[in-house]
């Protein structure tokens, strides 16, 4: 008797020590320039920002972009270059403001214009190369495992192709044609050790927004398949075989949750909720082990045509696991924070940005576990 009982009893004691685990989330916020954050990318403590600047001369409004380097330890700036060299760049807004980093071979990319990359090196920040696109660039991520560099385009036929380059030489080795007709906004997710890629494609209509969701696979070769079509999307986020989104719409419903398809079976559902809030803007996967979700709120005044911000968090849950883990909140922040909100997560450490493409404002959290009493 006694023998059978030890495993139930060891069982037992195992699951009361998870519950135990706390997560907490302790944050530091960011003294960055003026100028709107449109991309960042950790590599290890070092983070490194893309920021869009708007200048007015007369009636004419021009932007150029800045990249600099922070020191997650000192939380400051290390080094700071403004990238329009020859004069104000052709990127408007967000659109190209990905950063993405090879941790190993020591490299940073951004877009240098909407139809070539640039390689950056990550003491100095000066260009070290450029890699020519083909089409105008939607977005980019990197397989620094691989060394690969993964980037979605639109010709001038308005066909959507996903290209795979060599990071090594910048030579191209393989592309696929994902859709055809013209895309408002295209946005890619990946998880280099499942070797998956997720896509959103946006399409603006009478209706509203309505997105196209590819799942894609490069262990041998490139293969990407259309999985499901959603609602307005704001940004992705791949952990095995699974893409989550997160809905682009007002954070004015509680009951919106982050969509998750199985990228095999196509199936859809909204395991990860905040029932107070709902959760919208910014997903993020942190070390195949948390999901990051922005659930800040607002209140429509429809009669004033206003949105209004009630409070601004974001909130963890554990991997597979419905119920949320931590919460906490953001201060600080003004009104256009929430429709801008991204996640970028360290690939090396239990760490996250949350950072506004409408603000500069961003915020450094980290993850950690702790035994509760």
């Amino acid at each position: 008797m006694r023998t059978k009982l030890f495993p139930a009893l060891l069982y037992v004691l195992l699951a009361c020590r998870m519950d135990a685990q706390v997560i907490q989330l302790p944050s530091s916020q960011l003294s960055l320039p003026e100028g709107n954050v449109v991309g960042a990318a950790f590599d290890h403590d070092l983070l490194f920002i893309q920021q869009s600047i708007l200048h007015a001369d007369g009636p004419r409004v021009s932007s150029e972009r800045q990249i600099l380097s922070w020191d997650v330890s000192s939380n400051s700036a290390l080094k700071t270059r403004t990238l329009e060299d020859n004069g104000p760049s052709s990127l408007t807004g967000d659109r190209c403001g990905r950063v993405q980093v090879d941790t190993d071979l020591h490299r940073v990319f951004i877009c240098s214009s909407d139809t070539a990359l640039a390689v950056l090196d990550p003491v100095t920040l000066l260009t070290i190369a450029l890699v020519p696109i083909k089409g105008h660039i939607y977005d980019f991520v990197v397989d620094d495992s691989l060394h690969r560099l993964f980037v979605v385009s639109q010709s001038d036929s308005n066909v959507q192709h996903l290209y795979v380059y060599n990071i090594s030489d910048g030579k191209q080795v393989d592309q696929i044609e994902l859709s055809s007709g013209y895309a408002d906004d295209v946005r890619l997710a990946l998880d280099q050790r499942a070797h998956r890629i997720g896509i959103s494609e946006s399409h603006l209509n009478h209706s509203g927004y309505t997105t196209d969701l590819y799942g894609c696979h490069y262990n041998d070769g490139l293969n990407c398949n259309q999985v499901a079509k959603t609602g307005q999307v704001s940004e992705i986020a791949v952990v095995g075989a699974e893409l989550l989104a997160a809905s682009g719409l007002l954070a004015d419903d509680k009951q919106v949750c982050l969509t998750q398809i199985n990228l095999m079976n196509q199936t859809m559902s909204h395991p990860y909720c905040a029932p107070r809030t709902g959760v919208h803007y910014g997903v993020g996967v942190v070390g195949r082990e948390y999901v990051v979700g922005y659930t800040g709120a607002s209140k429509r005044l429809h009669f004033k045509e206003a949105t209004v911000p009630l409070g601004s968090s974001v909130s963890v849950w554990r991997l597979e696991n419905s119920k949320i883990a931590a919460e906490t909140a953001q201060h600080n922040y003004d009104g256009s924070f929430q429709g801008g909100v991204r996640i970028a997560s360290s690939k090396t450490q239990p760490r996250f940005l949350l950072f506004s493409t409408t603000s500069n404002v961003a915020y450094i959290y980290d993850i950690k576990e702790s035994t509760g009493n």
